[in-house]
């Protein structure tokens, strides 16, 4: 069954870049269409762009095939807290990797590292009080209809 999990797990990590990197790849070729003045070239780019977007798309339902494999999705409240320690994990990993960076002497990158550890931590904390919203309604809700 573990290797069964590791194969899904790189399946859906695969999947998941892909669709991801195509996407940019799609708005990469978007923002050159303003380079030129070839009405050639812009249409090629443009052909470019709606495939990358097409292909992202798909890559994106083959990853949803891997995670719903894997049953990555839970209901909102158990997605709202894997989220929030996702992000908390997040948060930890930038917050470490700034000192390590700052102690090479790369400051501007420690401090880019810093930033994005400071929209981590917010993350979890609009994760957090969504959660928290969710269980005081809709638990309530649900505990009087049975």
């Amino acid at each position: 069954m573990e290797e069964i999990n590791q194969i899904l797990n790189r399946g859906f990590s695969g999947e998941a870049q892909a669709y991801l990197l195509y996407f940019f790849f799609a708005h990469k070729a978007e923002e050159e269409i303003n380079l030129t003045s070839s009405a050639e070239v812009v249409a090629l780019l443009k052909e470019a762009a709606a495939l990358f977007r097409d292909i992202s798309e798909q890559e994106k339902f083959h990853a949803l095939s891997y995670l719903n494999a894997l049953d990555g999705i839970g209901d909102t409240i158990q997605n709202l807290q894997e989220a929030i320690e996702a992000e908390k994990k997040d948060f930890l990993t930038y917050s470490d990797a700034a000192v390590t960076v700052r102690s090479m002497g790369l400051e501007q990158i420690a401090q880019k590292f810093e930033r994005i550890a400071s929209v981590e931590k917010r993350h979890s904390a609009q994760y957090q009080l969504i959660l928290q919203r969710l269980q005081e309604i809709w638990v309530d809700e649900r505990l009087r209809k049975y």
